[in-house]
């Protein structure tokens, strides 16, 4: 929540106070996670671009049999 609150505070300071346009702050503000991310990714884990830890287990497959019979979704399925 605090991460939230500030990045309204960012985003309200350089509307109102800088008269800068809502989306271009956005914009900014989705680059600027991003390389955060990145950052913080190479600081914890000492890698960039993904994490794969094989320790992880994946979750369990669901068949969903109702769904198969829909037009729609057979092909997403297989």
């Amino acid at each position: 929540m605090l991460g939230g609150a500030m990045i309204a505070m960012i985003m309200a300071v350089s509307h109102i106070k800088y008269n800068s346009e809502i989306c271009a702050i956005g914009m900014g503000i989705n680059l600027l996670a991003i390389a955060l991310t990145k950052f913080m990714l190479q600081v914890f884990f000492h890698t960039s671009g993904s994490f794969s830890n094989p320790a992880i287990v994946a979750i369990p497959k669901i068949a969903l049999f109702f769904l198969e019979k829909c037009t729609v979704f057979k092909y997403a399925l297989k």
